[in-house]
């Protein structure tokens, strides 16, 4: 009967933390939670380069999204298990998108927001562009797809080129 008491009494503090963790767990629910939104990453300038990069990714396909001084947009993509002969992790490709007339080049404003309660790259420039939105999406056969959505009044035409 001793032995019990004691095994009792050494559980309950793992039971309390436990509780303790689901009360929080369910006091911060994900959807439209303002300290995920307070905390988005946003700049307010065209990128040069892959180092003025965002990531967003689904676990296993990944991809740098960024902005160059032209306005184009470019993703690289990478998939979790491409790796080379020598033990590096491989860059699938790089797919770029120009949009005409480019919304980015000559606006008064622009931002690039990394979305971290969506993983979304929201690009936006001036009042009249609605967001381009980056993002992966579980596409035809549940295989993932990069899907690239774009928005403008002005849109004439918009072209992609991809580079393995």
């Amino acid at each position: 009967m001793a032995e019990f008491e004691d095994m009792r009494m050494n559980s309950f503090p793992i039971v309390l933390i436990f509780l303790s963790l689901t009360a929080i767990a369910m006091a911060a629910p994900s959807d439209g939670n303002p300290f995920i939104a307070g905390n988005d990453v946003i700049w307010m300038t065209l990128g040069t380069n892959e180092n003025d990069s965002m990531p967003i990714g689904d676990g296993d396909l990944a991809a740098n999204v960024w902005t160059e001084q032209n306005g184009g947009i470019v993703l690289l993509i990478a998939k979790t298990d491409a790796w080379s002969e020598n033990g590096q992790l491989l860059k699938l490709g790089r797919v770029r998108v120009d949009l005409d007339p480019n919304p980015f080049t000559n606006s008064a404003s622009f931002t690039q927001t990394l979305k971290l309660e969506t993983g979304d790259v929201e690009l936006r420039a001036g009042s009249n562009f609605a967001p381009l939105l980056a993002n992966f999406v579980a596409g035809v056969r549940g295989l993932p797809e990069v899907v690239v959505f774009a928005k403008s009044a002005n849109q004439k035409t918009t072209s992609s080129t991809i580079r393995g």
